[in-house]
């Protein structure tokens, strides 16, 4: 009873609170006509004041009347960082800021989940451990942020980012780029533009005691000066059973700036700070042991145009990455078996980045050339990076080559997309790769291709096959420091694909994908699957002016039993069979979203042991309001 209340208080809160300051905000603008009395004439209508716009002084003097009343208007944006041309057939995987928060996606594993050949596995269910793989190597995805590229510093990692920590809320945009034998995140971060200060508040429960609260500011001056800050906290704890997947995420978010039509100059920090707590595995293996984990980044960035403009733009960026242990574990090889202490201490890694851009676009083309200095280790070695892409509506094409010496990575990636007779499109990737692993040098690659037909509007139909060469998978020690890295040989995926409009706002996006002899290799399921079938309409017909939004979605995902190498075993995880969904209503500026994962309440694990939870809601509303 007790923990109902509570919810209901949160939402009651999420509802009183802008409404509130909606209400108050109206009440200092608005002035109550008197009763007119009927016997009496109506009086002639006043003439409207002009407000004075954002560069013009108030002129008028009269007793009584507001003077210092501003319009709302729309001040020059801050600079973002570039995006390179999908090649991806119908609709690219790139999502607005509305659309990272109507995917139901939480944090940046699970929206790289939509992903055919990604596979992210996780120990819990809110905040902890997320690990992402493609084509079955760990360590194949990179995460761009405004340009500043997030290297896995983490010294516990072994390489592999933790993306359980990159939660969606402090960003506008994120475009995932397919390239041959990698998966490239590149996010934007979130930029206001409006001079009326916004507010937003988003408050979310469920069960396991899972709560999310975030609150947001921003507020834009005429003279082109900004300051936005963001608050989010997030936990979950389950008494009933300690199988893995309490704990907090704490995240905060501030950006303070100037922009006018051609110039920007901006400063953006983001920290997020992990509380989890140990977990107990399955079957008699080890458990998992608490840590908390605090990363930061951030940059102070000097813009010259946009770079989706037409024309010359140019970006330099001076960035930082920093993680420690707060405070110092004694135990911090996530796994009570093990005895070493010394990685306490090592878990204080920091890294600079220097970020020099320009770039020109017009015509359908775009080329740019970056040099990134990584200074780390009394190093500062140079990592060039030359990036040129064409996009009209029947070809787009993309090369990437750069110079990571830091990671020893010399990369050339190429990426096209053809569409010649308007129904029928082709597509391919391809990726060269050499680095440096024990001291040899490997080459290694990876192909995709696919073709598909447009059957109706834009519902296409296709597959292809995607090939990695042999490669080095590296460990997920951030999961268990059991974990080891192993050679791969080749493998060959074979996958179909359905995204589109099946029948007016009823929407489709399915895929499959069958890897072959996956029962040798790691980090491979044989078949993966997932399908989301929705609906996603505002109604235009009966809203035109757009106050009203529905979302309801059913998701379906699969995946065969996962191989996890030790130095002396081998783990396999369970079949994951998973059923969710998610109904979402917008009035106005208020989002009311209901998330059910897990409805069959069926047992699964996506890393050896840890059983995720069954039957687990998330619900809450989103509202933001102005002035």
């Amino acid at each position: 009873m007790g923990r109902c209340v509570r919810r209901l208080l949160l939402l009651a809160f999420g509802l009183g609170l802008p409404a509130g300051a909606v209400a108050r905000a109206q009440s200092r603008d608005t002035v109550r006509a008197p009763a007119r009395d009927p016997a009496k004439p109506p009086a002639a209508a006043p003439r409207p004041a002009t407000a004075p716009s954002d560069s013009a002084a108030p002129t008028d003097t009269t007793k009584g009347r507001d003077s210092t009343a501003r319009r709302d208007t729309i001040a020059a944006p801050f600079t973002r960082s570039e995006l390179p041309a999908s090649a991806d057939i119908g609709r690219p995987y790139r999502f607005t800021r509305a659309q990272l928060y109507s995917s139901g996606a939480v944090t940046l594993g699970e929206l790289l989940d939509r992903i055919p050949g990604a596979m992210t596995v996780r120990t819990g269910w809110l905040t902890d451990v997320q690990v992402t793989s493609y084509a079955g190597g760990m360590g194949r995805v990179r995460v761009f942020v405004d340009g500043v590229e997030l290297d896995a510093i983490d010294p516990v990692g072994g390489g592999v980012f933790d993306v359980g920590l990159l939660q969606l809320w402090p960003y506008e945009e994120a475009l995932v780029e397919r390239a041959g034998d990698e998966v490239r995140v590149h996010l934007r971060s979130w930029r206001e533009h409006r001079t009326d200060p916004l507010t937003r508040i988003d408050v979310l429960t469920g069960d396991r005691e899972g709560n999310v609260f975030r609150g947001y500011y921003a507020k834009r001056w005429s003279n082109g000066a900004g300051l936005q800050a963001v608050f989010s906290n997030a936990s979950t704890r389950d008494v009933r059973t300690t199988t893995g997947g309490d704990g907090s995420n704490l995240g905060l978010t501030f950006r303070a700036g100037w922009a006018n039509a051609r110039w920007s100059l901006d400063a953006w920090a983001h920290r997020a700070g992990a509380d989890r707590r140990a977990a107990t595995r399955a079957f008699g293996l080890p458990t998992l042991a608490s840590d908390r984990p605090q990363y930061t980044v951030g940059y102070l960035r000097a813009g010259f145009r946009d770079p989706d403009s037409s024309g010359v733009w140019g970006q330099l960026l001076v960035g930082s990455l920093g993680l420690r242990e707060t405070p110092p574990s004694s135990n911090l090889n996530r796994t009570s078996a093990a005895t070493d202490t010394t990685l306490a201490a090592l878990r204080d890694a920091s890294r600079l980045q220097y970020v020099a851009t320009a770039g020109w676009r017009g015509g359908g083309l775009a080329a740019s050339l970056t040099a990134r200095v990584r200074a780390f280790e009394g190093a500062a070695p140079v990592a060039p990076l030359v990036r040129v892409s064409y996009d009209r509506s029947w070809v787009a094409a993309t090369v990437w080559a750069e110079d990571a010496r830091p990671d020893s990575v010399r990369r050339l990636d190429a990426a096209v997309r053809l569409v010649p007779f308007g129904r029928l499109a082709l597509a391919a990737a391809w990726s060269n790769t050499r680095r440096t692993f024990a001291g040899r040098d490997l080459a290694s690659g990876g192909l995709r291709a696919e073709a598909a037909v447009r059957l109706r509007g834009a519902l296409w139909v296709g597959g292809g096959v995607l090939q990695r060469d042999t490669t080095v998978a590296l460990a997920p020690t951030l999961l268990d420091t059991l974990y080891v890295a192993r050679g791969l040989g080749p493998a060959t995926g074979t996958f179909v694909q359905v995204r589109g409009d099946l029948f007016r706002d009823l929407k489709l996006d399915a895929w499959a994908i069958s890897w072959r002899d996956a029962e040798q290799t790691f980090y491979l399921p044989k078949v993966q699957a997932r399908t989301q079938l929705y609906i996603e309409s505002d109604w235009a017909t009966r809203f035109p002016k757009r106050q009203f939004g529905f979302l309801g979605a059913l998701i379906h995902e699969y995946r065969d039993p996962v191989r996890f190498p030790t130095a002396s075993t081998v783990q396999t995880t369970n079949i994951m069979r998973n059923f969710s969904t998610l109904v979402e209503f917008r009035l106005l500026n208020a989002y009311l979203s209901w998330r059910f994962q897990n409805v069959l309440r069926l047992d699964y694990d996506q890393v050896p042991g840890f059983l995720l939870p069954r039957g687990v809601n998330l619900y809450g509303i989103r509202w933001e309001f102005r002035g």
